[in-house]
């Protein structure tokens, strides 16, 4: 798809309002239902693995792929009663995730379960508590693949800012900043608090902080001789910025070779850079490939930006749209706005159930209550750049 920037948090402050009163008026919806519901029997509760009866092909594929000239209308009828042909069925495995729900395309239609498949993560809700719709199953949750054993798992925490002892932001660029003198990520709140007081030194080292885009890489390039890998990633920038073409080509090798030592701001450009194929680092062709598998490790190294791209990735297509949920749910409660604000969307639109999104929503305040400081508070208010995440947009 097409690619562009978004700024803030999300959208602007009265879309957020929106799709919070939104969110709210869904809530309600459902724990009206849930209450008027409360006294029929479920055969099934949250957590239970189970089989439901779906056709072969999606909906979208049926009305893509089927070929309505082969067959009469009375001649496809039969094929849909009868689940034969594009229609046919079977039963796919899954775990109930949420209970009770109304359909969005008819509200007089009530869900009795929603299902999260173990094929593709997609959430399916099943008409009738029968076995021709659900049944139990005794099928174990199985990781098809080792790697999503890591990609799905909840990263890490950042480490902590040097100077207050907080976590850093997993707004990364807006709201750290890296000094080249010393090497640390000190977090906006403690950069801002040297500033106002007049100081122009690195808080951690006292080294100057006033000094041209030259010098800036001179230390940074002592750095790299002394083992700082984040270094790479600031001299790579530098160098493609601003470089001659030799100086461009070994900024292209920096930035790869710190890709390939997993530092996961390193994985995350080169990720931007195969969807653009702009010519950055040495780019110039798109590859949604190399841009995924680079995505990829900068999210299970815990980088924000890489697991919001990978998520709405998936969400653009219905056939994914639940590993796309699932990407922006870790991406959530480890605290990134963004995937939170995606996920309130798939509350919304029915694609993320009330539980995740509860459960989901609690992960988050948690996560940012964690990073909150008054001097943070503080620079977002003067810098109001810091409160920006300028996270790639595949839409």
């Amino acid at each position: 798809g097409n690619s562009g920037r978004r700024g803030g948090t999300g959208a602007s402050p009265a879309a957020e309002d929106d799709i919070d009163k939104k969110c709210e008026m869904r809530i309600a919806e459902i724990n009206a239902l849930e209450k008027k519901m409360a006294g029929k029997q479920l055969r099934f509760a949250i957590g239970d693995r189970v089989e439901c009866q779906m056709h072969v092909q999606s909906d979208e594929d049926i009305m893509e792929n089927f070929d309505f000239d082969s067959l009469s209308f009375p001649e496809m009828l039969v094929q849909l009663a009868m689940g034969e042909g594009p229609f046919a069925m079977k039963y796919k495995t899954g775990t109930v995730v949420d209970l009770w729900d109304r359909s969005h395309r008819n509200k007089d239609e009530v869900y009795p379960y929603q299902v999260r498949l173990d094929e593709d993560n997609r959430l399916v809700c099943p008409k009738e508590d029968e076995d021709s719709c659900i049944r139990k199953s005794n099928a174990p949750l199985r990781v098809s693949n080792p790697r999503d054993t890591l990609l799905f798992k909840q990263p890490p925490p950042r480490e902590d800012c040097p100077i207050c002892f907080l976590q850093l932001p997993l707004q990364s660029t807006q709201q750290t900043k890296y000094f080249s003198c010393c090497g640390k990520v000190i977090c906006v709140g403690c950069t801002f608090a040297a500033q106002v007081g007049g100081d122009d030194k690195c808080p951690f080292c006292r080294a100057t902080m006033r000094i041209s885009n030259t010098e800036f890489t001179r230390r940074a390039e002592e750095g790299i001789k002394r083992g700082d890998l984040e270094a790479m990633v600031h001299v790579s920038l530098e160098l493609c910025k601003n470089g001659n073409k030799e100086e461009k080509k070994r900024g292209n090798e920096l930035m790869r070779k710190a890709a390939e030592l997993g530092i996961c701001s390193a994985n995350y450009r080169l990720g931007c850079a195969y969807t653009l194929g702009d010519g950055t680092f040495g780019v110039v062709e798109q590859d949604s490939d190399k841009a995924m598998f680079h995505y990829e490790e900068a999210a299970i190294a815990g980088h924000g930006g890489a697991r919001f791209n990978i998520g709405v990735k998936y969400c653009n297509d219905s056939s994914t749209r639940g590993l796309g949920a699932k990407h922006l749910m870790i991406g959530a409660k480890s605290g990134y706005q963004d995937c939170m604000d995606k996920i309130k969307e798939g509350f919304v639109d029915g694609w993320v159930t009330k539980t995740e999104y509860e459960e989901t929503l609690r992960a988050n305040e948690e996560s940012l209550s964690e990073l909150k400081s008054m001097q943070r508070d503080n620079a977002t208010v003067f810098y109001p750049v810091y409160n920006v995440p300028k996270t790639l947009r595949m839409l």
